[in-house]
C-alpha cells in the first residue's frame, strides 16, 4: 500500500532543497509509506486503561526555593565602583527608546 507517492517525495525534497534521483524517490516513497502504515497500526491499539506518563524515568523537577540573597555593602560598593558611568548607586546607560 503506497501512502506517499514518488511525486510527493520529489516535492518534499524540492522544498528542502535536497537533490534526489528517481531511484531514491521510489525508495523513500516506499520507506515513508511503511512508516506511516506502522503509525496507523499503532492508532488502533486500545490504550484506554493505560495511564499517561510525562517522563519515562519518573524523576521530578528538583526546584530550590526562590529566595533573595542580599549582598554585603562592601560587595555592592565594589560592584558600583566598576560602573563606567553611574548616578548615585545606579549604573547609567544610554536610553533605549
Amino acid at each position: 500500500m503506497q501512502i506517499i507517492s514518488q511525486d510527493e517525495v520529489k516535492k518534499i525534497s524540492q522544498l528542502a532543497r535536497i537533490a534526489i534521483s528517481e531511484e531514491e524517490a521510489k525508495r523513500y516513497a516506499t520507506d515513508l509509506s511503511n512508516i506511516l502504515a506502522f503509525v496507523d497500526k499503532l492508532k488502533s491499539v486500545d490504550t484506554e486503561k493505560v495511564a499517561p506518563i510525562d517522563h519515562i524515568s519518573g524523576t521530578k523537577n528538583r526546584l530550590r526555593p526562590d529566595a533573595v540573597k542580599e549582598a554585603a555593602n562592601t560587595t555592592k560598593a565594589e560592584i558600583i565602583k566598576n560602573f563606567p558611568s553611574k548616578k548615585d548607586r545606579f549604573n547609567k546607560v544610554k536610553a533605549v527608546f
